[in-house]
């Protein structure tokens, strides 16, 4: 996982369980705080899943590419102010 999110979300950890994907030990799952947004992530090593689910319904997803920068992002769009805090703080 990256180093900032570990960090913050080494809280987490404790009560949320570490789930292995299909894909092996390599992609997990884990939710908690990124850039102060509750953020469930699958951490795939190359290109991230993160996922928002906001509190009125609407969700965000965005793939990440940490080495690179870029990010795709579907569903609802809070802004790319936003989504760059979080994939920044995610990444680094």
């Amino acid at each position: 996982m990256k180093k900032f999110a570990t960090a913050a979300l080494t809280a987490l950890v404790a009560t949320t369980a570490l789930v292995a994907t299909a894909r092996g030990a390599e992609a997990s799952y884990r939710c908690g705080k990124v850039a102060g947004y509750s953020v469930c992530a699958t951490d795939r090593g190359y290109i991230d899943s993160l996922e928002i689910n906001w509190t009125d319904g609407d969700y965000t997803h965005i793939a990440v590419r940490c080495g690179t920068g870029d990010w795709e992002l579907s569903g609802y769009n809070p802004g790319r102010s936003v989504v760059n805090d979080i994939t920044s703080s995610w990444c680094f």
